[in-house]
Protein backbone atom coordinates (compact mmCIF):
# COMPACT_ATOMS: atom_id res chain seq x y z
CA UNK A 1 0.00 0.00 0.00
CA UNK A 2 1.47 3.62 -0.98
CA UNK A 3 1.93 6.25 1.89
CA UNK A 4 -0.33 8.61 2.09
CA UNK A 5 0.54 12.80 2.47
CA UNK A 6 -1.34 15.07 4.24
CA UNK A 7 -1.42 18.25 5.53
CA UNK A 8 -5.16 18.09 7.27
CA UNK A 9 -4.31 17.98 11.04
CA UNK A 10 -7.81 17.12 11.57
CA UNK A 11 -7.62 13.40 11.72
CA UNK A 12 -4.05 13.86 13.66
CA UNK A 13 -3.29 11.36 16.63
CA UNK A 14 -1.88 13.70 18.82
CA UNK A 15 -0.56 11.09 21.56
CA UNK A 16 0.55 8.94 18.63
CA UNK A 17 2.74 11.92 17.22
CA UNK A 18 3.82 12.37 20.80
CA UNK A 19 4.86 8.80 21.21
CA UNK A 20 6.79 8.81 17.59
CA UNK A 21 8.53 12.28 18.99
CA UNK A 22 10.09 9.75 21.81
CA UNK A 23 11.19 7.25 20.03
CA UNK A 24 12.71 9.44 17.34
CA UNK A 25 14.20 10.83 20.31
CA UNK A 26 13.28 13.94 19.82
CA UNK A 27 12.21 14.62 23.24
CA UNK A 28 8.87 13.97 25.34
CA UNK A 29 6.46 16.67 23.88
CA UNK A 30 3.04 16.53 25.26
CA UNK A 31 0.13 15.45 22.94
CA UNK A 32 -2.10 19.24 23.83
CA UNK A 33 1.70 20.93 22.98
CA UNK A 34 2.18 19.08 19.56
CA UNK A 35 -1.65 20.15 18.58
CA UNK A 36 -0.95 23.88 19.66
CA UNK A 37 1.97 24.03 17.59
CA UNK A 38 1.26 22.08 14.68
CA UNK A 39 -2.08 24.23 14.68
CA UNK A 40 -0.47 27.35 14.17
CA UNK A 41 2.45 26.35 11.23
CA UNK A 42 1.34 27.06 8.01
CA UNK A 43 3.38 24.72 6.36
CA UNK A 44 3.37 20.71 7.58
CA UNK A 45 2.85 17.57 6.12
CA UNK A 46 2.27 14.10 7.40
CA UNK A 47 2.53 10.77 6.52
CA UNK A 48 0.47 7.57 6.88
CA UNK A 49 1.34 3.81 6.01
CA UNK A 50 -2.04 1.85 6.11
CA UNK A 51 -3.43 4.24 8.37
CA UNK A 52 -0.65 4.51 11.23
CA UNK A 53 1.55 7.75 11.30
CA UNK A 54 5.19 7.21 10.66
CA UNK A 55 6.68 11.01 9.46
CA UNK A 56 5.95 14.11 9.58
CA UNK A 57 7.24 17.40 8.42
CA UNK A 58 7.07 20.97 9.38
CA UNK A 59 8.46 24.12 8.37
CA UNK A 60 9.93 26.37 11.03
CA UNK A 61 10.57 30.44 9.74
CA UNK A 62 14.38 29.28 8.20
CA UNK A 63 14.38 25.67 7.13
CA UNK A 64 11.83 22.70 6.59
CA UNK A 65 12.89 20.03 8.60
CA UNK A 66 11.38 16.39 8.40
CA UNK A 67 11.39 13.91 10.96
CA UNK A 68 10.62 10.32 10.39
CA UNK A 69 10.30 7.85 12.50
CA UNK A 70 9.62 4.11 11.12
CA UNK A 71 8.86 1.15 13.11
CA UNK A 72 8.29 -2.65 11.96
CA UNK A 73 8.94 -5.92 13.84
CA UNK A 74 12.53 -6.34 13.23
CA UNK A 75 13.78 -2.82 13.04
CA UNK A 76 13.31 0.81 14.43
CA UNK A 77 14.52 3.80 11.61
CA UNK A 78 14.67 7.50 12.80
CA UNK A 79 16.01 10.43 11.19
CA UNK A 80 15.93 14.16 11.80
CA UNK A 81 17.34 16.10 8.79
CA UNK A 82 16.85 19.78 8.27
CA UNK A 83 17.44 21.52 4.81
Amino acid sequence: MPLVWSDAIDDVDWSELSALYRVAPLGNKHPSDLKTAFSNSRFRSFVYDEGKLVAWAERSQTAWIARTSVTSRSCRITRAAAW
